[in-house]
């Protein structure tokens, strides 16, 4: 049974109540599908790379071919799709994940939420300490139009409220 689901353009994924996720479509080439090969799966198949005790309790797709899920603990894990440096594991132009990874891992930093961006290829996430952090192409809110492929701190203040 799904507790969540989350919709691609030809692909589909869902939580399951088991922790779990699984995907299905007709394109999986780039791994968005999270089940270790490229081929399409008209039913819906295991994501391999999860922690089987740490439950999936939120999936986006950040665009067709890049899936993020988010765990009970606020561990992040991503697949498919990295030319541009979108899974956040430091790499730019591939690796594609044909299974879930990590996202920076070796930062130490775990998620409360997270919410991708319109634009294809870029991933922000709210961390557990506060702070927001991006990752992938363009610019990210970080000072450079170039992104990064690691997920960055990203600094986002009030503007000072005038007295009346």
């Amino acid at each position: 049974m799904a507790t969540t689901l989350a919709a691609g353009d030809r692909a589909f994924c869902a939580a399951l109540v088991d922790g779990g996720a699984r995907c299905w479509g007709t394109d999986n080439g780039f791994g968005q599908l999270g089940n270790g090969t490229t081929a399409s799966a008209p039913t819906p198949v295991s994501v391999g790379g999860l922690p089987t005790s740490d439950p999936v309790t939120e999936l986006q797709f950040a665009s067709w071919t890049t899936v993020c899920a988010r765990t009970a603990a606020g561990r992040l894990f991503c697949w498919g799709r990295n030319d541009v440096g979108q899974l956040g594991i430091g790499t730019i132009g591939g690796p594609n994940q044909l299974t879930a990874v990590e996202v920076g891992a070796s930062f130490g930093v775990n998620f409360t939420g997270f919410h991708p961006t319109a634009t294809d290829g870029r991933f922000c996430a709210i961390g557990s300490d506060g702070i927001s952090y991006c990752w992938g192409s363009g610019a990210i809110g970080n000072g450079s139009v170039s992104g990064s492929p690691f997920p960055t701190p990203i600094t986002i203040s009030a503007p000072a409220l005038r007295a009346p």
